[in-house]
């Protein structure tokens, strides 16, 4: 009879899927018959070893398959990852599918590249019109050196988990929070003049299409109040910008009809146009849309009513989204670089000189 092993009983009593235990410095260390702290300095402090020793600790360290410390260890050793996360209240397709958000994430993406980080997207927990939604697991988990949100309502539990975190949050079109880091757009001015545009057209029946305007999602009809009680902050800011133009021109927001988006999508703004007519005996002659991808859903809707824009109805958007050239959409234009560098900045601890980017009407067909 054969006696088995040592290793081959324990070969025999590990299971199929096990794989071998990672490495460790230490490891390394034992086998060259140096410190630990010699191993960490050829990694990490190469000045500190001269070139010969350090050449040979690496060498050995490779045919020992050694790749160096893992991302544990660095954020034990130094506090950072090399890394930050970006959450957004959306599913991740959103990301995708916002032709301006997509802009923004390339641009993020960009200023990442060029300073040598890694981004990290984080999955958003699903819209819930009851209870408080529990934070994801990942924002406690994940290993970054900062977390960017995107257009939270200031009431959002996450917003208080990334907080704990002790690590720094910057906030991009979110209202001001302790804790928090703001960057954003200059709302109120780019709504007033795109508000200004379509009065100085001679415009007076005018509607408004607007986001959501807190965590509560459904498509509905809005009033003054909604924004007063806004806890997302661009809806609020936009539609001051629009009211402070229409008192300018003697018009009573009151009276103004407004639809509220479930959603930013184009086919939401095509249902809120679509109310909009509706529901209006003395029909609308131009639209503010607060984006330019409800904009587009609401120039669906006109065109498949038979209404002519601008002839029969003026509208105009927000943000400049890449296809709004292509359409003609006049809109208000933000710097989605500029926002995502000023974001980056921020997160990695450097001092800026504005958290504000500025905005400019771009005047085109459909008005």
């Amino acid at each position: 009879m054969t006696r088995r092993t040592n290793d081959e009983e324990d070969d025999r009593r590990r299971p199929m899927d096990a794989r071998p235990s990672r490495l460790r410095l230490t490891d390394v260390a034992r086998t060259l018959g140096v410190s630990v702290a010699t191993v960490s300095n050829a990694f990490n402090r190469p000045d500190q070893l001269s070139p010969a020793l350090r050449k040979l600790v690496l060498e050995r360290a490779e045919e020992l398959g050694y790749r160096g410390p893992g991302i544990e260890g660095r954020l034990l050793r130094t506090g950072h990852a090399g890394a930050i996360a970006l959450y957004i209240p959306e599913p991740m397709t959103y990301l995708l599918d916002d032709a301006f958000v997509s802009t923004f994430l390339g641009a993020l993406m960009n200023a990442c590249q060029d300073r040598q980080i890694g981004l990290l997207l984080l999955p958003a927990v699903p819209h819930t019109k009851s209870a408080r939604p529990r934070p994801p697991a990942a924002l406690d988990v994940a290993a970054v050196d900062a977390i960017i949100f995107y257009g939270l309502a200031a009431d959002d539990p996450v917003i208080d988990r990334a907080i704990e975190r002790g690590r720094p949050v910057i906030g991009i079109d979110m209202p001001d929070r302790d804790g928090v880091i703001g960057v954003g757009v200059d709302d109120v001015s780019g709504a007033r003049a795109a508000a200004r545009h379509v009065l100085a057209k001679g415009h007076r029946r005018i509607g408004v299409i607007s986001l959501p305007t807190s965590r509560r999602r459904d498509d509905r009809e809005g009033a003054p109040a909604d924004f007063d009680a806004s806890s997302i902050r661009f809806p609020k800011e936009r539609w001051q910008g629009y009211t402070e133009a229409f008192a300018e021109a003697g018009i009573d927001p009151a009276a103004v009809p407004i639809r509220i988006c479930e959603m930013n999508t184009r086919d939401r703004g095509r249902a809120a146009m679509e109310a909009l007519l509706d529901r209006n005996a003395e029909r609308l002659t131009a639209v503010l849309a607060m984006s330019d991808v409800v904009a587009r859903g609401a120039m669906d809707a006109c065109r498949e009513r038979g209404l002519t824009v601008p002839e029969d109805i003026a509208i105009v958007g927000f943000d400049d989204a890449p296809f709004a050239d292509k359409l003609g959409l006049t809109t208000v234009a933000q710097d989605a670089a500029e926002k995502a560098a000023i974001a980056v900045r921020c997160a990695l601890g450097e001092t800026v000189e504005t958290t504000v980017v500025r905005t400019s009407v771009i005047k085109r067909s459909t008005t």
